[in-house]
């Protein structure tokens, strides 16, 4: 996992493999004042641009992915995001068709992190997330989530 700003996002260029990089380089340059939610396709990344409200944590069901990275933005709101390593642990629902693995149960073992405005966070195949978590009170979120093919970090290979 790896959180930063969009603000300090040419700070990040040496650290961040490419094809991450450029989809932060996407979401910086979009006019989010302008841009409609629903998903864009851009070079096999699916951007999914979209408005939720916070719930209580016992209530988000976590979830991972095995052929997409996440890269989550946030444009507006504030949410907690929990987060813990999948180590051994297996998903009690999968859903391979759809790239989502989720875990109901807490594992106690739980970290999390708040973001706010143009904070983003990458999420990896081995990172189990549940976005979305209250942080004060029930509240909306506008953000994007941009699922992009872990392919992508090894072109030609």
């Amino acid at each position: 996992m790896i959180v930063g700003n969009i603000a300090q996002l040419a700070a990040s260029r040496l650290e961040l493999p490419a094809a991450i990089y450029q989809v932060l380089e996407t979401l910086k340059g979009i006019d989010f004042d302008h841009h409609p939610d629903g998903e864009m396709h851009q070079q096999d990344v699916v951007y999914k641009t979209f408005q939720a409200t916070t719930a209580p944590s016992q209530t988000r069901v976590a979830e991972t992915h095995r052929d997409n990275i996440d890269v989550q933005f946030v444009i507006s709101g504030q949410e907690r995001l929990e987060y813990r390593p999948a180590l051994q642990s297996l998903p009690d629902d999968p859903h391979p068709e759809q790239d989502n693995y989720f875990y109901r149960d807490k594992a106690g073992t739980e970290k999390d992190i708040v973001l706010t405005p143009g904070d983003f966070v990458i999420l990896f195949p081995w990172d189990i997330h549940a976005p979305l978590c209250v942080v004060e009170h029930e509240a909306p979120v506008r953000k994007v989530v941009a699922k992009v093919p872990v392919r992508l970090l090894h072109p030609g290979s």
